[in-house]
């Protein structure tokens, strides 16, 4: 799925970082027993609880849902993208849980700026050092398709990143920008 896109190949492959769960048992068991809790809480009426069991069964549901959370953090502790070596690459993020951060993309985010797999800028020098030689001329477009096309460049978080390289080249006269009509 990182290299193609149905019978085509994928044109923006290293753009993707895949989320793997661990292990599902845990997470189905605690999906079980959230959803179990709900249905007793939605037959109430029928099952004639009373105002003590009403709120065993809310305190219950509550509970189940705090697990239920848990263990999507602990379940999908894992991520896949396409490494320099052109190979899917893993990395197991460990223990993780809900206070490690306030969302898992916030903590995937974190762990993977940690380890030099993304970015949120770029130098205009490396535009220079990996520019084509083949072309005189790069369009916007191809610098910013050959980040998010490309294992060999940084990931970056936003493409507004080629966007300030370029402008910052300009700015210190690495490079020039050309409108094109």
């Amino acid at each position: 799925m990182t290299r193609d896109h149905g019978t085509s190949a994928r044109t923006y492959k290293s753009a993707l970082i895949w989320a793997m769960v661990d292990n599902d048992a845990s997470l189905t068991g605690e999906a079980r027993n959230s959803l179990a809790w709900e249905k007793i809480h939605d037959e109430a009426e029928q099952l004639h609880l009373n105002e003590r069991q009403n709120r065993e069964v809310n305190e219950k549901i509550g509970k189940a849902k705090r697990d239920l959370m848990e263990a999507v953090w602990r379940s999908y502790k894992n991520l896949a993208y396409l490494g320099k070596d052109n190979r899917i690459s893993l990395m197991d993020l460990g223990l993780i849980h809900s206070s490690s951060a306030k969302t898992l993309v916030e903590l995937y985010v974190q762990q993977l700026r940690q380890k030099d797999i993304i970015t949120s800028s770029i130098s205009p020098n490396f535009l220079v050092k990996n520019w084509p030689p083949a072309f005189k001329e790069w369009s916007m477009q191809s610098v910013r398709d050959a980040f998010f096309a490309s294992p060999l460049f940084p990931r970056l978080q936003s493409p507004d990143a080629v966007r300030e390289a370029i402008c910052k080249g300009v700015s210190n006269g690495i490079f020039a920008y050309v409108g094109k009509s």
